[in-house]
């Protein structure tokens, strides 16, 4: 094994997606990546939930649903695939949308051990 972790996780503009063990597991935790980061694109570091919220309504990119749909196919469990939500901006903060990504994974985690936990 060239990269030795259980669960590989892998974020683009277009999709995010988890390989290995329990990749499915961590649909739930990309899925609030994605929104996090795109919210965070469109309105800066200051959004507010009311942004966030809207930002999770918007619709998938029609052709990362269909990447996502044909990695599962051809890859199994092993994959789990989310597309992006399309968003166009005029001036976007790009600057940082890798850390808010990782920062709105680790907090889904997080915050279904606590849920687990009680």
């Amino acid at each position: 094994m060239l990269i030795p972790v259980p669960t590989l996780v892998l974020c683009t503009k277009y999709w995010s997606a988890a390989y290995g063990t329990n990749a499915a597991g961590h649909a739930h935790a990309l899925d609030q990546a994605i929104v996090t980061a795109i919210t965070r694109n469109g309105h800066g570091d200051d959004y507010i939930d009311r942004q966030y919220e809207l930002t999770r309504s918007r619709p998938r990119r029609p052709e990362a649903k269909e990447f996502a749909t044909a990695l599962k196919r051809r890859m199994g469990e092993v994959v789990r695939c989310v597309p992006s939500l399309k968003l166009d901006v005029a001036r976007p903060a790009t600057i940082g949308l890798g850390d808010t990504f990782v920062g709105g994974f680790l907090a889904a985690l997080a915050q279904r051990k606590a849920a687990s936990s009680t």
